[in-house]
């Protein structure tokens, strides 16, 4: 299931042009509210286990949503074949779960990164994904990954990293969550700023965020 949740906004890019990160969001914020059509009134028969992505997240994070694709949970399966009716959500995930989820991951453009080699071995099928702004007001696409194999996440992660630049690509992966900032500069210092901003404070134990996700 999905949860768009909104704080106020981050500031945005200066100038006209079309960032990495403004770019990267849009996409992953389109894919993902697409493929969980229906997933406000699918929050009534799903019930979440273990930890969610926003425990990784920092509580500044200004535009936030999540994703559980776990295939073992029922309530996934069904919101994934009720989106299945919508045509195009059809033409764009496939016709299973994990091709929703390599889809995912081609539209947030990790280098050469492909999803059966580099990412389904250490993926444990949830995400959450924020605009954030770091100190210096620079926006970035943050993404917060469940991992199985945390040491494989950072092979993976660091070959992204070795094809885009850790200017543009920045990651830090610990005790089962991979933070990944994704940006036009400074995005490994970003990373390593969000894991911090994190320690002091996540979006999990922020009350506007418990009090929004409550009301679902």
């Amino acid at each position: 299931a999905c949860y768009p949740y909104q704080q106020p906004a981050v500031p945005p890019p200066s100038g006209g042009r079309r960032t990495i990160a403004t770019t990267s969001i849009a996409a992953a914020v389109a894919l993902v509210l697409v493929a969980s059509v229906g997933a406000w009134a699918a929050v009534k028969f799903w019930n979440t286990a273990g930890d969610e992505p926003e425990r990784a997240m920092p509580a500044s994070v200004g535009l936030y949503g999540r994703l559980d694709l776990d295939p073992s949970l029922d309530q996934s399966v069904k919101l994934f074949n009720l989106a299945r009716k919508f045509p195009s959500v059809e033409k764009e995930s496939g016709s299973s779960l994990g091709e929703l989820e390599a889809s995912l991951f081609k539209e947030l453009g990790l280098g050469d990164m492909t999803y059966d080699a580099d990412v389904k071995p250490w993926f444990d099928h949830k995400i959450g994904f924020g605009l954030w702004s770091s100190r210096q007001s620079t926006p970035y696409l943050l993404v917060t990954m469940a991992s199985s194999d945390d040491g494989a996440a950072r092979t993976a992660l660091k070959k992204a990293q070795d094809k885009q630049t850790a200017a543009k690509v920045g990651y830090s992966v610990d005790k089962g969550w991979a933070t990944i900032a994704i940006g036009d500069k400074n995005a490994q210092d970003a990373a390593k700023e969000a894991v911090e901003a994190t320690a002091q404070g996540s979006l999990a134990d922020d009350g506007a965020f418990s009090r929004a996700l409550g009301k679902m």
